[in-house]
């Protein structure tokens, strides 16, 4: 297992966008109990990279599930 410090740099090493594209991977990957229960360096990895996050954009993050209806295919052609 890595130490904190390795992730924390390889972390910083990122952009904002990548950071964010992994933490997401990483909490899908998560949801799955066999990987949970195999792999947990990615908690750490997934918290390290939510901290990043939040140094860097200095503000919390939070997303909204939106609906795709027809009406926002729509408006989005």
């Amino acid at each position: 297992m890595k130490s904190v410090k390795f992730w924390r740099t390889a972390a910083k090493d990122l952009s904002l966008h990548e950071r964010i594209f992994f933490r997401d991977a990483i909490r899908t990957l998560l949801s799955w109990d066999t990987l949970k229960e195999e792999y947990s360096e990615l908690d750490l990895i997934k918290r390290v990279l939510e901290s990043e996050i939040h140094i860097s954009t200095g503000v919390k993050t939070c997303y909204k599930k939106v609906l795709v209806t027809d009406l926002n295919v729509k408006l989005l052609n």
